[in-house]
């Protein structure tokens, strides 16, 4: 056997009896257990460090995880590794099944580069406009996305088109997000804005503009975690002012609701949930049954709504919410939830012809499917997945034989 296969096979046995440890026989966690599992994170992500998913990873492990697990710590809160080692886990299972992209897009080019160009400066900038000049209308967040998902295709269009068309382009893409945050952002949904940066420049990295290592997303995670509270909360108690902080909150609470196990549901319950990783991003007005969010109905259960707003939500966790539904059969519940994830991913994947944005679009968005769960995950990226996927299919059908997927021995980029 291979010995980068063995040593992955020993990491695993590691992650399997810090688990067994943790939630089994209920022996507290340390330091030592959260460098280990960041190491793990490393040891089975570097590989990918140049694909969109290794990237991701490598940005949550130290965001989503790494620096919480190290502030709750330092606040000496009752918390478990075993979310930590599941991610790894997790993580491990998707960059496994990822496999290679083999497109030719040399012969996929805009014909027209500057058109394509205005047509994603206008695209951007009605985005922006609903956003700033609209922005108590609730759907102006989603037409946001929308617009941003829209314009990423004639962004990877031009990233096709040679070294002048591909830094114009995304210095205009990055612009418009600047403005967007300047005018329109009000400072909640850090996540968010950090996954709207991530993509064009993932992008452009694709197409060799220059290269993103997943280590360096990784350094910037950390940076990330104390710029984005300093900039809401200011400095504040320094790592344990991060335990206060709604980036800790998913851990925090995936290991109040395992220890407390205080309300459980039906497994069926958890089916609504499920439901809303798929159809979150209808409205309300439209769907009069639509299911509660697991992070909304936990304020009431749980914490209370006094002293806080009617729309008030916090993060149970992408593992803390299966423990939510069901105690007992939460593992299984996950295994779903993690299997769905692959399947979805594989599928964008045959759908997407030579674009690999849809691909960019769902990896991004998985920081925040591992801190919000399956409930924010299909809140937020069907806005901008549906429109890129459908002019993608515009585009084939205009011209099939310029977008079609194909495997060759050159000029190819492996995800």
């Amino acid at each position: 056997m291979h010995l980068t296969v063995l040593i992955r096979v020993f990491a695993i046995g590691i992650l399997c009896l810090l688990i067994l440890m943790d939630l089994g026989l209920g022996i507290e966690t340390s330091y030592f257990g959260v460098v280990l599992c960041a190491a793990i994170s490393v040891l089975f992500f570097y590989k990918y460090r140049y694909t969109s998913l290794g990237a991701i990873l490598l940005f949550v492990s130290t965001s989503i995880y790494f620096i919480p697990y190290l502030a709750l710590h330092v606040v000496r809160e009752p918390i478990h590794i075993a979310w930590f080692a599941l991610f790894n886990l997790t993580g491990l299972a998707m960059v496994i099944d990822s496999g290679p992209i083999f497109h030719s897009w040399d012969d996929a080019k805009p014909k027209n580069p500057f058109a394509t160009l205005g047509f994603m400066i206008v695209v951007l900038a009605i985005g922006v406009a609903v956003v700033v000049l609209r922005s108590e209308d609730p759907f102006s967040g989603p037409l946001y996305l929308a617009s941003w998902g829209l314009a990423l295709i004639p962004l990877e269009q031009l990233q096709r088109s040679g070294r002048n068309f591909r830094f114009a382009s995304l210095g205009i893409f990055l612009l418009s997000l600047g403005v967007y945050v300047a005018l329109g952002w009000e400072g909640g949904g850090r996540i968010v804005v950090v996954s709207l940066a991530l993509a064009p420049l993932l992008l452009a990295a694709y197409y060799g503009a220059f290269r993103i290592n997943g280590l360096f997303l990784a350094g910037a995670g950390i940076m990330l975690v104390f710029v984005g509270r300093v900039l809401r909360f200011g400095w504040g108690n320094g790592l344990a002012g991060v335990a206060e902080d709604s980036g800790a909150t998913h851990i925090l609470l995936s290991s109040q609701i395992w220890s407390n196990n205080a309300h459980t549901y039906p497994v069926t319950t958890f089916l609504e949930q499920y439901v809303l990783y798929f159809l979150n991003w209808v409205p309300r007005n439209l769907w009069e049954d639509k299911p509660v969010s697991v992070n909304y109905s936990f304020v009431d259960v749980y914490i209370g709504r006094v002293g806080l707003s009617e729309d008030f939500s916090t993060a149970v966790g992408f593992f803390g919410e299966e423990i939510y539904y069901s105690p007992r059969w939460w593992f299984l519940l996950t295994s779903i939830v993690v299997i769905t994830t692959l399947a979805l991913r594989r599928a964008i994947k045959k759908i997407s012809g030579t674009f690999i944005v849809p691909i960019i679009i769902f990896d991004v968005w998985l920081v925040t499917l591992f801190w919000g769960g399956m409930a924010s995950f299909g809140a937020r990226i069907w806005f901008s997945l549906i429109p890129a996927i459908a002019y993608i299919l515009i585009l084939r059908r205009l011209d099939g034989s310029r977008y079609i997927l194909v495997s060759l021995t050159k000029n190819t980029v492996c995800d």
